[in-house]
């Protein structure tokens, strides 16, 4: 099959300001503007076989025929996430800071001589036996160096 052959194509602009498009030059009192035209597609079928390849890498969405993003949807879409990011960081670091407190009152409250206790599923409280206290404040301790650190 031979080569197709490479067109050229016009803009022609008239005097009363309609525009067109034609294969040959303008008419005289209109103006006039070359227009590059993309080489013809390669139909060999390694070029075809290349193509198909490259279709397929394409992300499923691109195509659905729904237009890729603009640079603006884009940058705004990154900004958008970048802000999620950042109230996320500052809830995680308001939520240890909660846990940090807890496992420090918790420690205050093991260390004192008061009797330790626990409510169970009933809601009666259940004491920690003395000889168990520091078992109680080495748990306690362990905790506080993990929510706090």
């Amino acid at each position: 099959m031979p080569p197709a052959a490479h067109a050229q194509a016009f803009k022609c602009k008239q005097a009363n300001g309609s525009v067109s498009f034609q294969d040959q030059p303008c008419a005289k009192g209109a103006e006039s503007a070359a227009l590059k035209l993309p080489p013809p597609e390669d139909t060999s079928p390694a070029a075809v076989a290349a193509r198909a390849e490259k279709r397929a890498a394409t992300p499923k969405a691109l195509g659905t025929g729904i237009a890729p993003p603009s640079s603006y949807e884009e940058s705004r879409r990154r900004a958008d996430e970048e802000e999620i990011r950042g109230k996320n960081a500052n809830n995680e670091a308001y939520n240890k800071s909660l846990r940090c407190n807890a496992a420090r009152r918790q420690l205050g409250i093991a260390k004192e001589q008061v009797p330790i206790f626990s409510r169970d599923n009933k809601g009666e409280r259940q004491y920690v036996k003395d000889e168990d206290r520091a078992a109680v404040i080495a748990r306690a301790q362990k905790a506080v160096d993990e929510q706090c650190n």
